[in-house]
């Protein structure tokens, strides 16, 4: 999946799951993160707290309906897109607005 997904030399962080292994013989930059541990790798700085709160988030946002993998692609552009919108500050409807007025230019 990942050497489908992901270009080689693409830098890799990961938990020590023994599936990720050979990440840096397949030509990527693997760092990992030992949780048992800690959740920053002290020499590399390497850590998984992003991903794993951006996850936790996405997953709540989905899990009021349910959603099947075959149909994740419109919310998770709506997800990454209220995401951006509250980052930048933006009034989401106003925002909407600029984007469609932004489609139809």
């Amino acid at each position: 999946m990942i050497q489908k997904h992901i270009k080689p030399k693409t830098t890799i962080v990961s938990d020590c799951w023994k599936a990720y292994d050979c990440l840096d013989a397949k030509g990527y930059v693997h760092f990992t993160v030992n949780h048992t541990y800690n959740f920053v790798d002290r020499n590399t700085s390497a850590n998984t707290q992003t991903i794993e709160s951006e996850w936790r988030q996405l997953k709540r946002s989905l899990s009021s309906g349910g959603v099947q993998s075959k149909y994740i692609d419109l919310p998770l552009c709506e997800y990454l897109w209220r995401r951006e919108m509250k980052s930048l500050d933006k009034d989401k409807f106003l925002g909407f607005i600029e984007c469609i007025k932004s489609t139809y230019e």
